[in-house]
């Protein structure tokens, strides 16, 4: 019921599984949403389903499936549908967990501010805290693209409904007419025998 909004995240994420194992990398999909679980089990992808997750979004479940698939992965790339406008929406891939960047890795001390206790000590804490928040920020972008696909889509259909409602409408008044014209017509050929 929300157009190509499903498609283009399965046909994005289909190619880019390929071209990664591709490059020899193993590839395991985690899938939150039901029609891209049932889409990477029909290609025969190994997958992990969080569907339930999706009908139920929290910010706790999302931390606790964030921090699942940090545990067991060292780069993750994230591939969502990112809510632009309620008419457009657009597949994103992001570099979510990278084994490349390591935190506080290229921190230069800022001679201009103070940092208590430190820049490596805070940027140590909110790290993960900015991760979790990345994960759930993308889980609701897509919500929100989703709800706005849905939103067209049904426009689109209530459109084509009135449309098809106002010319049936003026069908059946044409023959309506026709079917008057025509007992006129037999009433005036009665009265004038």
């Amino acid at each position: 019921m929300c157009g190509g909004f499903n498609a283009n995240v399965i046909k994005k994420t289909t190619e880019l599984v390929r071209e990664l194992e591709a490059q020899g990398a193993k590839v395991t999909v985690y899938s939150l949403g039901r029609k891209i679980a049932e889409a990477m089990k029909k290609a025969g992808y190994p997958s992990e389903d969080y569907s339930q997750f999706i009908s139920h979004t929290s910010y706790a479940r999302a931390v606790e499936i964030a921090q699942d698939i940090a545990k067991e992965n060292d780069n993750v790339l994230l591939v969502y549908n990112h809510f632009v406008t309620t008419a457009k929406q657009v597949v994103v891939v992001e570099n979510w967990i990278s084994s490349d960047s390591k935190i506080g890795q290229e921190v230069k001390e800022n001679e201009e501010y103070i940092v208590e206790p430190g820049t490596q000590e805070v940027l140590e804490k909110l790290a993960p805290q900015v991760t979790m928040l990345k994960f759930y920020a993308a889980v609701l972008d897509s919500a929100a693209a989703e709800h706005a696909a849905r939103t067209i889509a049904m426009q689109t259909a209530s459109d084509n409904a009135q449309d098809l409602l106002s010319e049936l409408t003026l069908e059946y008044n044409k023959g309506r007419q026709q079917k008057i014209t025509a007992e006129i017509l037999d009433l005036i050929g009665g009265i004038s025998e």
